[in-house]
């Protein structure tokens, strides 16, 4: 859609509460400003979930709270309120999933400013105090409700302690069910009950249900009173992540006509006889994880899922080779698995036939020799990460045999964003370049201590004389890399920034003052680029499951994940 959409930002501090009252609001509301040090509005990424205000910047409890909400009013993002994040913004993420927003009218208001929160205590009528009236507040159930929902179910809970205006709200918002299990059977019962009790409580309509369970267990029949229950026959979204489960349970298939986000990440064998009469009209997003599934079962789903829009398959056993055509898919993301036979065979080829409307391929890492042949798609803009762990990667006419091109008939020009996974060879990555000569944002993660001369003479390159705006190098080593780097710096003309990733403890300014002078940063062929130096002992070339999902954002760019450090989905 489009049309202006409407803004909302922090407004001055207000005046803090005094005594018990000032502490609890800070304790129970935690909401601050958001808006940069020298005052003035901020627009862009928000900040992280549950950063405190030590590492977040911006106004401490009981300042003003801003929200955004920008751009066509089709996706909702939350921001910064109590303490959680909480707010409202464009093509955004919060917790790695996409949310839309409810409504998609078009909006000419301006910048409105937000003054009305004083202390996490709002007006019980909806307006402010001294400060102004609570814009906030005065939205509609409907989008408030729609705002709790995208949080975790605890923290959706909290939100009744803000206000008397904001505490009916979560009891009637749309459900965001998250039903943890620590996998022990003696416990099942307790938690089960727990579970029926939330539901019983709640009196919202359920969107989405979160089965997690970390240890082994024997199976879902310990579900089955949840499963069964009418509060989930409408639910949009559910995911399973089970550390080992051998029975399935045809319960969790009885939601395929209504859902649109299904994941399903589990040692669990896929029943191949409930596969062949399964729909799903409204499935949009799909993952399937350490699932024993048949090729014939596999193909059967996703030919019945008339509006699919984004794939992951990892790990899965029971299929060699699955041909896809879709005429709405736009992301895919694949592994392969190594070879055991107690579990089945692994996936030896993807065949992408047809993907008109295919915007992103991952083969996602580690690739255990899957080949990937890609015969039409000519809108893919995202590609990578790319390794020498793919046997053979074909696409169109171009053809890679472990990473090297073999036929480089003709150019891929639609592809803006390139990762590859490789040693710093610089004939290899200016190859590679040469295929996809219109590349603005490079991504390169060096895995080996080989040490490459590079001393390659510079000869004219589409890409770094028209397109490379940004280049990001990870495991950056000045004793192996300088040349490589170098190349970059000195040749690529439409630079803005080149990132490195250090395995280091830290970059302090004398190193990063060497490494200016090493690299001829001063003589550099750009010169608005910015060079950043961050020290990250430890990093990993790894693509979220989420993050391949989430078509707003770019899966290799990992200052904008927002993942729990164990949430490697």
């Amino acid at each position: 859609m489009g049309g202006a959409g409407w803004q909302l930002t922090g407004g001055p501090p207000a005046r803090r509460a005094s005594g018990a009252r000032r502490e609890e609001a800070a304790s129970a509301a935690g909401a601050r400003a958001w808006s940069s040090p020298g005052g003035g509005q901020r627009r862009g990424r928000l900040p992280a979930r549950g950063r405190g205000p030590e590492r977040q910047g911006g106004e401490a409890a009981g300042g003003a709270v801003g929200l955004f909400l920008a751009g066509d009013g089709e996706e909702l993002l939350a921001g910064a309120l109590s303490g959680f994040a909480l707010g409202v913004g464009t093509k955004g993420l919060w917790g790695g999933r996409r949310v839309r927003a409810i409504s998609s009218e078009k909006s000419s208001m301006g910048i409105i400013p937000v003054e009305g929160i004083r202390g996490g205590q709002v007006s019980p009528g909806g307006g402010g105090g001294d400060g102004g009236p609570d814009l906030i507040s005065r939205f509609p159930d409907e989008i408030l409700g729609s705002i709790i929902t995208l949080l975790p179910t605890e923290d959706g809970c909290r939100t009744q302690i803000l206000s008397r205006r904001w505490r009916p709200l979560w009891r009637s918002a749309p459900f965001n069910l998250e039903a943890p299990f620590a996998g022990y059977p003696q416990n099942d019962g307790k938690q089960v009950a727990a579970t029926l009790g939330m539901l019983e409580t709640h009196k919202g309509p359920v969107r989405r249900f979160a089965l997690t369970c970390r240890a082994w267990h024997y199976g879902l029949s310990f579900m089955e009173p949840v499963l069964k229950s009418p509060r989930l026959q409408n639910i949009q979204e559910m995911e399973v992540y089970l550390y080992k489960c051998w029975e399935f349970s045809l319960s969790l298939l009885q939601f395929s006509p209504v859902l649109s986000v299904l994941h399903i990440c589990s040692g669990v064998a896929f029943p191949t006889e409930a596969a062949c009469e399964l729909s799903f009209p409204s499935l949009r997003q799909f993952t399937l994880a350490e699932v024993r599934i048949s090729e014939s079962a596999l193909s059967g789903i996703l030919s019945r899922c008339p509006v699919l829009e984004s794939l992951v398959l990892v790990g899965n056993a029971g299929c060699r080779r699955l041909q896809i055509s879709s005429s709405t898919l736009r992301s895919i993301g694949v592994s392969g698995d190594k070879e055991d036979w107690n579990w089945g065979p692994k996936l030896e080829e993807l065949i992408i036939e047809d993907a008109p409307l295919l915007e992103r391929l991952i083969p996602r890492i580690p690739n255990h020799g899957l080949v990937i042949r890609v015969m039409q798609a000519p809108r893919l803009r995202t590609l990578g990460y790319l390794h020498d762990d793919i046997p053979t990667f074909e696409l169109g006419t171009l053809l890679f045999e472990k990473m090297v091109p073999v036929s480089l008939s003709n150019a891929t020009r639609s592809v803006k964003i390139l990762a590859l996974l490789t040693a710093p060879n610089l004939d290899l990555v200016t190859a590679f370049l040469k295929c996809f000569p219109c590349v603005e944002k490079l991504y390169i993660v060096s895995y080996t201590p080989m040490i490459f001369k590079n001393l390659k003479c510079y000869a004219p390159l589409e890409c770094l004389d028209q397109h490379l705006k940004m280049l990001q190098i990870t495991n950056y080593e000045e004793e192996s890399d300088i040349n490589f780097i170098k190349f970059f710096v000195l040749n690529a003309r439409q630079l803005e920034s080149m990132k490195f990733i250090v395995r280091h403890e830290k970059c302090d300014e004398i190193w990063i003052a060497r490494q200016h002078r090493i690299l001829q940063v001063k003589d550099r062929a750009s010169g608005g680029a910015r060079f950043d130096f961050e020290a990250k002992p430890w990093s990993s070339s790894l693509v979220h499951m989420k993050h391949i999902h989430d078509l707003a954002m770019d899966p290799f760019d990992g200052s904008l994940c927002r993942c729990h450090a164990d949430d490697f989905l």
